[in-house]
């Protein structure tokens, strides 16, 4: 076994679950303790995913478990970032989906990754278009404000 396909394995896995355990067996502990191999392959899946993991050894319980660490937010947060259109332009779905918790039957909850984030708010386009919008969002409170006052 090496590394990449223990880090592929484990991001199969783990898949959209936040959090994973699995049955460590005497081979694989034996392979992940003999060389410190727990980190390296930490370090893999959130080079091949994109997204923050943990991967820890519980000894006395037997298992292993996988865990992404990413930091996620809502879209109302998001929203206060962004503007609708970016947030459909750039996110076609969103990073992950729970259940509502406060109302059963509501639409699940729309969260998007901390690190999905950063890196697009790091592209030259997405900038232009932030500004563009910042401009007419600021643009149509003026207008308001303005509606606001000559009505009095």
């Amino acid at each position: 076994m090496n590394n990449l396909y223990l880090s592929v394995l484990f991001l199969a896995l783990l898949g959209k679950h936040k959090k994973k355990t699995i049955r460590l067996t005497e081979e694989l502990d034996s392979y992940l303790s003999k060389y410190g191999r727990v980190n390296s392959i930490a370090k893999m899946m959130a080079k091949k995913s994109g997204h923050l993991h943990s991967v820890t050894i519980d000894r006395e319980n037997c298992k292993l478990i996988i865990q992404n660490t990413d930091v996620y937010i809502t879209k109302g947060k998001l929203l206060f970032r962004w503007s609708e259109s970016l947030v459909k332009k750039y996110f076609q779905k969103p990073t992950l989906t729970l259940p509502n918790p406060y109302y059963r039957k509501a639409s699940p909850m729309c969260l998007y990754s901390m690190t999905d984030i950063k890196r697009i708010e790091g592209q030259r386009d997405f900038q232009r278009e932030l500004r563009m919008v910042t401009l007419r969002r600021a643009a149509r409170r003026s207008q308001v404000l303005t509606q606001i006052y000559t009505n009095r």
